[in-house]
């Protein structure tokens, strides 16, 4: 029997993880959650004090998170530079999808300025829609 192919999920937001949760689904993946960064590094397979060369061991073709993951409401983009870094090569070579989602428009400009995917949590619906047809 073929293994489904995974995604990685960390939302903070409830509403967004059963969305999310429900189009991955739907899309064939198996969907692995976590509920911080630590946990999602733990899922990947890297230490926590890793470099950011280090490269996951579990890859997951697909990674969505809270941009600001662990603090909601609040400005930051530290949680998803945290991740993005293990994966940004494979990412770059559209090996695996990445996606991380926010409703604070600092944290949107910050983690695009740092060549971070971001979006709005107000357009989350256009994301199952990318997902359901990856």
């Amino acid at each position: 029997m073929d293994e489904k192919p995974k995604a990685l999920l960390a939302m903070h937001d409830e509403r967004w993880q059963k969305i999310f949760t429900r189009s991955l689904n739907r899309a064939g993946y198996e969907v692995i959650s976590a509920q911080s960064v630590d946990e999602m590094l733990e899922k990947m397979g890297i230490p926590q004090n890793a470099g950011p060369a280090a490269s996951p061991i579990n890859q997951f073709i697909w990674y969505i998170m809270d941009t600001n993951l662990g603090s909601p409401n609040n400005y930051s983009y530290e949680p998803v530079l945290r991740i993005y870094r293990h994966i940004q090569d494979s990412v770059e070579k559209k090996e695996v999808y990445f996606m991380s989602l926010t409703g604070n428009n600092q944290s949107i400009n910050e983690a695009k300025k740092a060549g971070i995917p971001c979006m709005d949590k107000c357009d989350g619906a256009d994301l199952t829609d990318i997902i359901e047809n990856s």
